[in-house]
């Protein structure tokens, strides 16, 4: 059985490579569509600080950060007409980003109360 503090720690792991994935797959795209540049290699270098560095803050912070951004996403995809053609995998994509975002906030949130105690 798994300790709540393996759980924190694989839902850390998780959040952080899906938006390294959702990263690694914008800069495919921008060398398919020909209109690659230098600043989307920081996208991926942005997306993967909370691997790298691997602290508490850093995860709540990207976390809070990518819920608030997802969240403003959500509404205007819903302000849009559903005729669009891409709205679902839009949806899918933003759902995915905010539930990987709670992830991260989960984890941090987590170690911080194993730290102090609290569970």
């Amino acid at each position: 059985m798994e300790t709540t503090q393996e759980k924190a720690w694989i839902a850390k792991i998780v959040g952080a490579c899906y938006f390294i994935l959702l990263g690694f797959v914008y800069t495919i795209m921008q060398i398919v569509w020909n209109q690659f540049s230098f600043s989307d290699l920081g996208v991926l270098l942005w997306v993967s600080l909370p691997l790298m560095i691997n602290k508490r803050w850093l995860y709540l912070t990207f976390g809070a950060l990518n819920l608030v951004i997802w969240f403003y996403v959500a509404l205007s995809l819903f302000a849009k007409s559903p005729g669009e053609p891409m709205i679902l995998l839009a949806s899918g994509i933003t759902m995915g980003s905010v539930v990987a975002a709670f992830l991260m906030i989960y984890s941090a949130l987590n170690i911080s109360a194993k730290k102090f105690n609290l569970i």
